[in-house]
């Protein structure tokens, strides 16, 4: 999935939006992402936070991502690996 990066008003966090609308089924993403070796830290029906490799992920239903670290390279790597390990979960 294509994703653009986005620096959040805090400096050590960053978005990654999604270019296409998409939506992110809540439950199959966290499925799905707990089998690849991601850590569900909370399940909030509508996002969820989860972690992996000491990175933190808010994941939203509207496909964009909050990841606390203040490096843009970990940042697009991280986002690049949950969206890979989730794609049965996003719907359109």
């Amino acid at each position: 999935m294509e994703f653009m990066m986005v620096k959040t008003c805090e400096a050590d966090a960053y978005d990654a939006i999604p270019k296409n609308l998409a939506r992110v089924n809540i439950k199959k993403a966290i499925e799905e992402l707990t089998s690849a070796g991601y850590e569900l830290i909370v399940d909030a029906g509508v996002m969820c936070v989860i972690m992996k490799d000491g990175l933190e992920y808010q994941l939203f239903s509207s496909g964009r991502i909050l990841m606390k670290t203040p490096d843009l390279e970990i940042a697009e790597a991280g986002a690049s690996g949950l969206f890979a390990n989730m794609e049965k979960a996003v719907v359109g």
